[in-house]
């Protein structure tokens, strides 16, 4: 399968089936935490008393972005309880620090979604996705859920504050082919790791979200020398991860 070992996985809030999904503490100048909820690691899942009793008391944090770590943690076994996967190149995924991970996209919304959980399960990390539709009442509900907008200013700040972040590329309907990726928006990954992703398998079930098992192979990460704020490393960069995504998807055929 390529390299690194395949594991199979399930996106389970509670528990994960590998040995690389050990709970591991904040660590020291990571993006931070309130009221006792880390804003990027996955803590034990907390009885559902002690949440209400959380709402109720107005002590629970909410991030730069809007993002409610506790309604996504909430909303996640729901989640969990459609799609298992099995993860190649999963030594890739950053224990500590921020990187962009730039993922195939088939029509509707679950490649990255299944990428989020998959994140989560491997590494107990919160990863933000970059794109929702900023309308009412839509745009307020995936924001809380840990979306962020399809802006490069907005995917910048989620990186330079040491978060994980999800950029889908333009959706395909053709399955050996990719989509596009978005000039403006990757410029804000300039500067940090940036990890092609590929999501083969299941199929879109209710609202779009992913069902059945999938097979997620997460690439190596790219070797640029881009300048930040620079319209020529854009273009170059956005070319790049294109080309990257897609000779994944060729590799994993």
């Amino acid at each position: 399968m390529g390299v690194g070992d395949a594991h199979c996985q399930r996106a389970d809030a509670g528990r994960v089936m590998a040995a690389s999904g050990v709970v591991r503490p904040s660590l020291p100048g990571g993006p931070g935490s309130a009221y006792g909820i880390d804003l990027d690691r996955v803590g034990p899942t907390e009885p559902v008393v002690t949440r209400l009793r959380r709402r109720v008391q107005g002590r629970y944090p909410l991030d730069a972005f809007g993002g409610d770590p506790l309604l996504e943690d909430a909303m996640e076994p729901a989640l969990s309880a459609l799609s298992t996967f099995v993860v190649e190149g999963e030594e890739r995924i950053p224990e500590i620090g921020a990187a962009t991970f730039v993922v195939r996209r088939r029509p509707g919304p679950g490649d990255p979604l299944i990428v989020r959980s998959m994140i989560r399960a491997v590494r107990r990390r919160r990863a933000r996705i970059v794109g929702y539709p900023d309308l009412p009442p839509v745009g307020p509900i995936l924001r809380r859920l840990g979306y962020v907008r399809f802006k490069g200013e907005d995917l910048a700040v989620c990186l330079r504050s040491g978060h994980l972040a999800i950029v889908p590329l333009g959706s395909s309907l053709r399955s050996d082919k990719v989509g596009s990726a978005s000039v403006p928006v990757l410029w804000g990954a300039i500067g940090f790791p940036i990890i092609p992703v590929v999501v083969r398998g299941g199929y879109a079930g209710p609202l779009g979200l992913p069902v059945g098992p999938h097979r997620i192979t997460v690439g190596a990460p790219l070797d640029l020398d881009l300048i930040p704020r620079d319209p020529l490393s854009a273009a170059e960069l956005g070319a790049s991860a294109r080309e990257a995504v897609q000779a994944l998807l060729d590799d994993t055929a």
